[in-house]
């Protein structure tokens, strides 16, 4: 957390931030999203979900009927801990671009428990973290939001790790997007 913590008062201060330092915020988003029972729900059927089509796929090879008890033999185990895949997911994101956008408005972002939102319209019934089109976002102050994005898909902010905006429905989209957020997790 003491590194966490150097690394966003870096950011806060504008300052700039080397290839660790970066990681180290990314690392922040993903720890954020994996310890929530919502995470753990869409891990457990996710896994679960791959685990029958491996089954299917196994019985019809051998010839064999996938029945109920088949599909049961699936589904009774899932992963315990979301926190042990962190390392296996920082390589799946460090090819993501990182911003940190200065909001100049007079609304103020807001956070909550669960502060990384998730988002893919391209993938919407998932939020996979190897998912073309994925952004991660999360405020380290009410004015300072930092962005993970897929920079293939989105150039935007391509090379830049600062960015001021004076957008106030921005503000207000965001909180909105916080709020639903987490209600959902």
């Amino acid at each position: 957390e003491s590194k966490w913590a150097d690394a966003f008062r870096l950011a806060l201060e504008g300052s700039a931030l080397s290839e660790e330092q970066i990681d180290l915020l990314k690392q922040f988003a993903l720890y954020q999203r994996q310890r929530t029972s919502g995470q753990d729900i869409f891990m457990k059927r996710q896994r679960c979900e791959l685990l029958i089509e491996y089954g299917k796929s196994i019985y019809a090879n051998k010839g064999l009927i996938f029945d109920e008890k088949a599909k049961a033999l699936c589904v009774e185990r899932a992963p315990a801990e979301n926190l042990q895949h962190i390392d296996e997911f920082s390589n799946i994101v460090s090819d993501m671009g990182l911003v940190i956008i200065n909001y100049q408005t007079n609304g103020c972002l807001i956070s909550s428990d669960v502060p990384v939102i998730a988002i893919n319209p391209f993938h919407k019934p998932t939020i996979g973290y190897g998912c073309m089109g994925l952004i991660l976002l999360f405020p380290i102050s009410p004015n300072h939001l930092v962005v993970i994005y897929d920079k293939k898909m989105y150039p935007r902010f391509k090379d830049k790790l600062y960015v001021n905006i004076t957008n106030e429905n921005e503000v207000k989209n965001l909180n909105a997007l916080q709020l639903s957020s987490a209600e959902k997790i």
